[in-house]
C-alpha cells in the first residue's frame, strides 16, 4: 500500500501533481481531493479503487444481483 496520497477525481498524486490554468501544481484540499478538483463539481460517474470493485462485486453476489 502507498503512503502517497491520490485526488480520488483526477487521480493524481503527491509526486505527479495536476496543474492549475497558471502550469502551478495543485495541493490537497482535503484527504483524496486536490485543490484543482475541489474547485470543480465531480464527475457523475465514479472510478473506484480495485478494493472498493471488489466489495461491490462480493456484496452484489451475496445478494444474488450476479
Amino acid at each position: 500500500m502507498s503512503d502517497h496520497e491520490t485526488c480520488r477525481v483526477c487521480g493524481c498524486t503527491d509526486e505527479e501533481p495536476c496543474t492549475d490554468a497558471n502550469g502551478l501544481p495543485c495541493a490537497w484540499a482535503e484527504p483524496g481531493l486536490c485543490t484543482e478538483c475541489a474547485t470543480h463539481p465531480e464527475p457523475a460517474v465514479r472510478i473506484f479503487t480495485e478494493g472498493e470493485a471488489l466489495q461491490i462485486i462480493r456484496a452484489m453476489r451475496a445478494e444474488g444481483g450476479e
